[in-house]
């Protein structure tokens, strides 16, 4: 399936099929960085990253992206770009266009992202707008698929505010991929109904439902997922706290919305979540309703068994997100070089470790390190100019296997995923516990 140089901007410009390829391309790129194996796919490749709306999630899943595929990435927040105050959307477009190969944009409105695609020239990719957040649901989906081993039949239900960017993504990739979708929330706050009725239309085509319920005990009875998100979006002012809080309270999730899903349910949240009053936010919110001691009502949902519970998928899924981003890279082609990853060591602990590596100027023999110093370990050849040493690890050249003997990992005080070379002349070498 070719999906070069397409937009990203709603799940609704893909078929089932095409958004069923991107979660299998996301847990295949997923597996392979598990596994220690290179997929720098688009180096010499750069993207622009145009944040609105600060994030951590979302930032960090592009920029990691990026960096595992070989690509180069600029962050422009909110004052870092002249995006609609001193330049038009039309402009940024064009500009950046010519200099990158794609366009990352998580701000407001749906308009924008779609003005700058209509400009760009190059793929540009929704990081969230006020009305889809379409990357978030390629994560959500694997993670689901994940934990269940399927998608097709399942019930998710949304709790909350349904009317922005998760209950509506929500709504349309459950209806496109064949899951049941329930919006349990007060009517005020159910999904638009030009919406509604084109998902109703997917879902028939894929054998699913949309239900829209003001019930909790019917709407999340026999539930596979309950998902919840904060009650007011990112941008609102501070005063609809009082009216979101006095409206959604009763569709909280707590321990008995959770029973009456069953045992096999779990639990999904975007975050971040005000779960507690730890957070600035939070205590300003549980302040202001007189709700100091009820943290589940600070303008959220979960009580406090739901995130420091087995549920630990709220926390897990966010990762897989940057696997969902790399499948909406520019392009796809097999990486370049002959160096692979030598295989698992045992877990490292404080000590010595040996190393052996083979570049294109020659064999270099087994160096000791002490843990913490990898930055005083020489490849065996001049360091680029400006550069006094490299970073090591383990490698092995495809060509010559009876050099394996020569790489060896013993104990390092924390375990190490990725040693990255300090220098792109370096080989690319990796260390894995």
């Amino acid at each position: 399936m070719n999906l070069k140089g397409r937009n990203f901007l709603t799940l609704k410009d893909f078929t089932p099929e095409e958004i069923t390829y991107m979660i299998d391309l996301a847990a295949d790129l997923k597996a392979k960085k598990k596994a220690g194996e290179l997929h720098e796919y688009y180096r010499g490749k750069n993207i622009a990253l145009i944040f609105e709306k600060t994030s951590t999630r979302t930032r960090c899943s592009f920029e990691v992206a990026a960096h595992d595929l070989g690509m180069g990435s600029t962050y422009l927040d909110p004052t870092g770009s002249q995006i609609g105050k001193k330049e038009s959307i039309a402009d940024t477009a064009r500009v950046l266009g010519r200099m990158y190969e794609g366009i990352e944009y998580r701000g407001f409105g749906q308009d924008i992202v779609e003005e700058l695609a209509k400009h760009a020239g190059v793929p540009v990719w929704n990081g969230l707008t006020n009305e889809y957040h379409p990357t978030q649901m390629l994560a959500d989906m694997l993670t689901v698929r994940e934990h269940f081993g399927k998608l097709k039949g399942l019930k998710l239900v949304y709790m909350g505010d349904a009317r922005y960017n998760m209950g509506n993504s929500l709504m349309v990739v459950c209806s496109k991929l064949g899951l049941d979708f329930v919006a349990c929330t007060n009517k005020k706050y159910f999904p638009n109904d030009e919406l509604v009725a084109q998902c109703q239309q997917w879902a028939e085509e894929a054998g699913s439902t949309i239900t829209l319920t003001e019930d909790v005990e019917a709407g999340t009875k026999d539930a596979d997922i309950i998902y919840t998100d904060v009650w007011v979006s990112m941008g609102e002012p501070d005063e609809v706290w009082t009216e979101r809080i006095h409206d959604l309270t009763p569709y909280k999730v707590t321990r008995h919305v959770m029973e009456n899903a069953g045992e096999k349910a779990i639990f999904l949240h975007c975050l971040p979540a005000f779960h507690d009053l730890k957070t600035k936010i939070g205590k300003e919110m549980g302040e202001r309703g007189g709700l100091r001691r009820d943290p589940v009502r600070i303008g959220r949902e979960e009580r406090g068994f739901v995130f420091p519970g087995e549920e630990r998928e709220v926390i897990e899924r966010p990762v897989k997100r940057l696997h969902q981003v790399k499948c909406r890279a520019p392009q796809h082609r097999e990486p370049e070089g002959g160096m692979h990853v030598l295989g698992r060591t045992s877990r490292m602990n404080h000590g010595d470790f040996g190393t052996g590596l083979r570049d294109e100027k020659g064999f270099v023999e087994n160096h000791a390190l002490r843990a913490g110093r990898l930055s005083a370990f020489h490849i065996g050849h001049d360091p680029p100019q400006g550069v006094s040493r490299h970073h090591g690890g383990a490698v092995i050249d495809k060509s010559r296997p009876e050099i394996r003997h020569n790489a060896r990992a013993v104990d390092f005080r924390e375990p190490v995923k990725f040693i990255h070379p300090c220098h792109a002349s370096a080989p690319k070498a990796f260390i894995l516990n």
